[in-house]
């Protein structure tokens, strides 16, 4: 489905663009569609307080997990700037993440289904629906949905979040320390700083997989 907030390819290539967003007025979350794409532009704006506030959160386990996403697209932003300001244009090739462009624009032909303060959103192409939430005459994502978070997983998706977070502020601050001697260093040592995160969560958590089946053998 969507690209989730954990363990896919949205932390490996977590947004990282450090361009303030042109239209400082509160987004538009007038309706489902609206809503969806204020946090895709949040998202890839690098705007951690604008993501934070698009996510419906109810649960203690739900909120550290939307507080880690929200902290580790800061950490991420902080380190961008950092690059930036180091390496120059040099450093465009460590600020540059995945856009939502795409997203943004498949949204028009997105089905939509509203009943009552509860909606759904479907993206072209993808197998499941979006839920969303009115809330105080706000529509937001349920983040448990979005992140395909259940019981089972979702202390280790904060966990991650939180590593990776961790290794944006590491990474940065040897930036400043000028411990990398060119910008694909800098990047190689993000890069394998981030694979290490996501195998070592796998390898404590690894996919579940349904068991064989067997077929019983007809007796003679």
């Amino acid at each position: 489905m969507f690209a989730r907030i954990i363990i896919p390819c949205i932390l490996v290539l977590i947004p990282l663009t450090t361009a303030a967003r042109a239209d400082e007025a509160k987004p538009d979350v007038s309706g489902p569609r609206a809503a969806i794409k204020a946090l895709f532009e949040a998202i890839e704006a690098a705007d951690s307080a604008a993501v934070r506030a698009q996510f419906q959160a109810t649960t203690p386990q739900e909120i550290a997990l939307a507080d880690a996403y929200a902290e580790q697209i800061a950490a991420a932003k902080a380190f961008g700037d950092i690059a930036k300001t180091k390496y120059g244009v040099n450093g465009d090739s460590l600020t540059k993440g995945t856009p939502m462009r795409d997203s943004i624009a498949k949204l028009e032909q997105a089905e939509i289904l509203v009943t009552g303060d509860q909606a759904t959103v479907k993206m072209p192409g993808q197998a499941r629906s979006l839920r969303l939430a009115k809330v105080d005459g706000r529509w937001r994502v349920v983040l448990s949905d979005y992140a395909g978070a259940t019981p089972e997983n979702i202390a280790s998706q904060t966990a991650v979040l939180k590593e990776m977070g961790e290794v944006f502020r590491s990474v940065a601050a040897d930036i400043s320390a000028d411990k990398f001697a060119s910008t694909p260093d800098a990047q190689r040592a993000l890069q394998q700083k981030l694979q290490a995160v996501i195998f070592n969560s796998l390898q404590k958590n690894p996919p579940t997989s349904r068991p064989a089946t067997t077929q019983s053998i007809p007796k003679k």
